[in-house]
């Protein structure tokens, strides 16, 4: 059986390949699940709570006329709230 160079490079770099292990095998972000939190003042415990409670990596607060990115992450939870921190939205990405 002949092997060709193509074939053994294949082989090759699978030996390099890795798997995802932790939060981000399974990014994902449920905010449903943290819809509970809407109404209320947005501190840094009320915040991890509903990361947690989410099921996110991470989470951020926009305040009214935050500049965010607008790439979609689905490991992160983003918090909605008003000039007086009060949570408006919760949403993933």
């Amino acid at each position: 059986m002949r092997v060709s160079a193509a074939m053994l490079l294949g082989l090759a770099l699978s030996g390099c390949a890795t798997k995802a292990i932790g939060p981000a095998a399974g990014a994902g972000c449920d905010a449903a699940k943290a819809s509970g939190f809407v109404g209320r003042k947005a501190d840094e415990a009320l915040v991890e709570r509903a990361r947690q409670a989410a099921g996110a990596e991470r989470a951020r607060v926009l305040t009214p006329g935050t500049m965010v990115t607008m790439e979609y992450q689905a490991g992160r939870l983003n918090l909605d709230v008003d000039a007086a921190g009060i949570v408006q939205a919760v949403r993933c990405g």
